[in-house]
């Protein structure tokens, strides 16, 4: 047993208790492009940073390895599949929640402006 993420409370590292709000804002993002205006700086960010989320639970971050910056982490800060160990999921979203939770907060207090 993983002595992180042990209420599982975190999929995909999304806490919970801010789907909601997560869930608003991503209705707000478009399905293709950026997000453009000076109003929408840490919405555009959210939407960097879901992309790079979903590709480390969905593709083991094969895909967009490069961005990962955008969470403020690097490959070695996660726990992913490759040919000398098993992944560690329930440490990976407790690690991505942590760097993804102060984005959806700004994304969050900019969007109520």
């Amino acid at each position: 047993m993983s002595k992180y993420n042990t209420d599982k409370k975190i999929k995909w590292g999304i806490h919970s208790d801010f789907q909601k709000v997560y869930d608003t804002l991503l209705d707000k993002v478009p399905a293709m492009g950026e997000i453009k205006g000076k109003n929408n700086k840490k919405l555009e960010k959210f939407r960097k940073a879901t992309l790079v989320i979903y590709d480390i639970f969905n593709n083991g971050l094969m895909n967009r390895g490069n961005q990962l910056r955008v969470l403020g982490l690097k490959v070695d800060d996660l726990w992913l599949p490759n040919e000398f160990n098993n992944p560690d999921w329930d440490y990976n979203e407790d690690v991505v929640w942590n760097a993804f939770k102060p984005i959806l907060i700004d994304a969050i207090n900019e969007q109520q402006k």
